[in-house]
């Protein structure tokens, strides 16, 4: 992440890199993206929010994969590792 704090101008760039993977017709196929948000700030009542958000898709690849399996402790809720580490954002 870079950020860059002007009082006129706040603006950030970040990278993300997103698997997304789905099943067809009896293949696993991973669809891979590397990419940057180009972000545009401003402060409102003390908090800073994004403005504006663009993304660029800098790489992107589709190909057939074999799963490894998953680490069992891997969950979208409360039992996640995660959430004994980061705090609810308010």
């Amino acid at each position: 992440i870079h950020i860059d704090v002007d009082a006129h101008r706040p603006g950030s760039e970040a990278y993300v890199i997103a698997n997304l993977r789905q099943m067809d017709g009896g293949r696993l196929i991973n669809r891979r993206f590397s990419a940057r948000y180009i972000d545009k700030w401003s402060k409102r009542d003390g908090r800073w929010a994004i403005d504006r958000r663009d993304c660029i898709v800098d790489f992107s690849e589709v190909r057939e994969v074999t799963a490894l399996g998953n680490d069992e402790r891997s969950a979208r809720d409360a039992s996640d590792p995660s959430y004994g580490v980061l705090k609810e954002v308010k």
